[in-house]
């Protein structure tokens, strides 16, 4: 596909520049729609997350919303679509490393902002895409918050790095900023 047209777009409450492409998906994706859609390409990688760039979830955590689902599902990490599961935690102890600097392996940083908010795609299964449990309705029967469903948390890269599986995982403090 090329692009063309230079557009400015906003995603997610902030604006992100990128070009139309010219292709075929556009209007299949129009169609689908019902409306007039143009499928755009940002210009700069990393720009078009939905919250922060980085979602990090532990294996405990799903593991434990597996038991408060009565074992009616068993909770596969893709179903809540992080960059990261972390194994060796208690469940949501990530929930504690709010404010937080992380560290994976020996030169990634992440710094962890806000707890991760859950929406109606994880009420799909992620290999067909059809609805198949209220994953929203389990997380707040145990985990009980009149804004919304959290699972997990959010992060930003403060240090750039290669990560491997079975890298150790540690907390910092949080760098104050002057």
């Amino acid at each position: 596909m090329r692009s063309l047209l230079a557009v400015l777009t906003r995603i997610w409450g902030r604006y992100v520049r990128g070009r139309v492409l010219q292709g075929q998906w556009s209007q299949a994706l129009s169609d689908f729609c019902g409306e007039n859609v143009r499928l755009v390409r940002s210009d700069e990688p990393g720009q078009c997350y939905d919250e922060f760039p980085i979602s990090l979830v532990s294996q405990a955590s799903l593991t434990q919303l597996s038991r408060q689902s009565g074992e009616a599902a068993v909770f596969d990490s893709r179903r809540f679509r992080p960059n990261f599961v972390l194994r060796g935690c208690e469940p949501h102890e990530e929930d504690g490393w709010l404010g937080s600097v992380i560290q994976i392996g020996s030169d990634l940083r992440l710094h962890i902002l806000a707890r991760d908010l859950r929406c109606a795609i994880t009420t799909l299964d992620p290999n067909t895409g059809q609805r198949d449990v209220d994953t929203l309705r389990y997380i707040l029967g145990y985990r009980p918050n009149p804004m919304a469903a959290y699972f997990g948390v959010y992060g930003i890269v403060q240090h750039p790095g290669t990560v491997t599986i079975g890298d150790a995982v540690s907390t910092l403090p949080a760098l104050r900023q002057a």
